[in-house]
Protein backbone atom coordinates (compact mmCIF):
# COMPACT_ATOMS: atom_id res chain seq x y z
CA UNK A 1 0.00 0.00 0.00
CA UNK A 2 2.86 2.32 0.86
CA UNK A 3 4.49 1.61 -2.54
CA UNK A 4 1.25 2.38 -4.35
CA UNK A 5 0.95 5.72 -2.55
CA UNK A 6 4.58 6.53 -3.34
CA UNK A 7 4.06 5.67 -7.03
CA UNK A 8 0.93 7.84 -7.21
CA UNK A 9 2.83 10.71 -5.59
CA UNK A 10 5.70 10.30 -8.07
CA UNK A 11 3.32 10.28 -11.05
CA UNK A 12 1.54 13.39 -9.75
CA UNK A 13 4.89 15.14 -9.25
CA UNK A 14 6.03 14.30 -12.77
CA UNK A 15 2.73 15.52 -14.22
CA UNK A 16 3.06 18.80 -12.33
CA UNK A 17 6.67 19.22 -13.45
CA UNK A 18 5.85 18.69 -17.12
CA UNK A 19 2.82 20.95 -16.83
CA UNK A 20 4.96 23.79 -15.50
CA UNK A 21 7.31 23.71 -18.48
CA UNK A 22 5.81 24.81 -21.79
CA UNK A 23 6.04 22.11 -24.43
CA UNK A 24 8.50 22.61 -27.22
CA UNK A 25 7.02 22.99 -30.68
CA UNK A 26 8.66 20.98 -33.44
CA UNK A 27 8.37 21.34 -37.20
CA UNK A 28 10.41 20.66 -40.32
CA UNK A 29 10.68 22.58 -43.54
CA UNK A 30 12.79 24.64 -45.90
CA UNK A 31 14.64 27.77 -44.82
CA UNK A 32 13.18 30.70 -46.77
CA UNK A 33 15.02 33.61 -45.11
CA UNK A 34 17.91 34.18 -42.70
CA UNK A 35 18.51 37.57 -41.08
CA UNK A 36 21.60 37.24 -38.91
CA UNK A 37 21.49 40.86 -37.69
CA UNK A 38 17.93 40.52 -36.41
CA UNK A 39 18.46 36.89 -35.34
CA UNK A 40 15.45 35.66 -37.35
CA UNK A 41 15.03 32.53 -39.44
CA UNK A 42 11.93 31.88 -41.56
CA UNK A 43 11.03 28.25 -42.22
CA UNK A 44 8.31 27.12 -44.60
CA UNK A 45 6.64 23.85 -43.66
CA UNK A 46 4.27 21.83 -45.80
CA UNK A 47 1.04 22.22 -43.83
CA UNK A 48 -2.48 20.84 -43.96
CA UNK A 49 -3.86 20.05 -47.38
CA UNK A 50 -0.47 20.78 -48.92
CA UNK A 51 -0.56 24.47 -48.06
CA UNK A 52 2.70 26.04 -46.94
CA UNK A 53 2.96 27.38 -43.38
CA UNK A 54 5.60 29.98 -42.56
CA UNK A 55 7.28 30.01 -39.16
CA UNK A 56 9.42 32.93 -38.01
CA UNK A 57 11.71 31.94 -35.19
CA UNK A 58 14.30 33.89 -33.22
CA UNK A 59 17.80 32.49 -32.99
CA UNK A 60 19.74 33.49 -29.90
CA UNK A 61 23.05 32.66 -28.25
CA UNK A 62 21.48 29.65 -26.49
CA UNK A 63 20.15 28.15 -29.73
CA UNK A 64 21.96 24.94 -30.60
CA UNK A 65 22.48 24.58 -34.35
CA UNK A 66 23.80 21.29 -35.73
CA UNK A 67 24.27 19.72 -39.12
CA UNK A 68 23.16 16.09 -39.26
CA UNK A 69 23.98 13.45 -41.86
CA UNK A 70 23.70 9.72 -42.28
CA UNK A 71 27.02 8.05 -41.58
CA UNK A 72 28.57 5.48 -43.87
CA UNK A 73 28.96 2.04 -42.29
CA UNK A 74 32.72 2.46 -41.73
CA UNK A 75 32.12 5.80 -39.92
CA UNK A 76 29.61 4.45 -37.37
CA UNK A 77 30.61 4.17 -33.75
CA UNK A 78 28.03 2.66 -31.42
CA UNK A 79 24.38 2.36 -32.42
CA UNK A 80 23.73 5.72 -34.08
CA UNK A 81 23.57 5.88 -37.87
CA UNK A 82 23.70 9.69 -37.84
CA UNK A 83 26.47 12.13 -37.07
CA UNK A 84 25.97 15.69 -35.84
CA UNK A 85 28.37 18.58 -36.18
CA UNK A 86 27.79 21.86 -34.29
CA UNK A 87 27.64 24.84 -36.69
CA UNK A 88 27.04 28.57 -36.40
CA UNK A 89 23.97 30.57 -37.48
CA UNK A 90 26.01 31.73 -40.50
CA UNK A 91 25.89 28.13 -41.76
CA UNK A 92 22.09 28.29 -42.15
CA UNK A 93 21.36 28.85 -45.83
CA UNK A 94 18.19 29.61 -47.74
CA UNK A 95 17.06 26.30 -49.21
CA UNK A 96 18.37 24.13 -46.34
CA UNK A 97 15.94 21.52 -45.01
CA UNK A 98 15.77 21.88 -41.21
CA UNK A 99 14.00 20.61 -38.14
CA UNK A 100 13.29 23.31 -35.55
CA UNK A 101 12.45 22.90 -31.89
CA UNK A 102 11.16 26.13 -30.34
CA UNK A 103 9.18 27.47 -27.41
CA UNK A 104 7.00 30.54 -26.91
CA UNK A 105 8.56 33.41 -25.01
CA UNK A 106 6.65 36.67 -24.60
CA UNK A 107 4.48 35.87 -27.61
CA UNK A 108 7.29 35.00 -30.00
CA UNK A 109 8.91 31.73 -31.08
CA UNK A 110 12.47 31.22 -29.83
CA UNK A 111 14.54 28.38 -31.27
CA UNK A 112 15.96 25.87 -28.82
CA UNK A 113 17.59 23.71 -31.48
CA UNK A 114 17.87 23.78 -35.26
CA UNK A 115 19.04 20.68 -37.11
CA UNK A 116 20.18 21.08 -40.70
CA UNK A 117 19.44 17.82 -42.52
CA UNK A 118 22.18 17.06 -45.00
CA UNK A 119 20.94 14.97 -47.88
CA UNK A 120 23.11 12.04 -48.97
CA UNK A 121 24.93 12.40 -52.25
CA UNK A 122 25.33 9.65 -54.80
CA UNK A 123 28.53 8.90 -56.60
CA UNK A 124 29.27 11.62 -59.07
CA UNK A 125 27.98 14.35 -56.71
CA UNK A 126 24.28 14.21 -57.65
CA UNK A 127 21.83 14.20 -54.69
Amino acid sequence: MRRLALAALLVAGLAAATGATPAARRYSGTVRAVDLEAGIVVVEELGRRGRPERHEVEVGPDTRIVSSRRLRPHEMRGTSAFGETPVSPADLLVGDYVTVESHEEDGRAVAIRITIVELPTRRGGAP
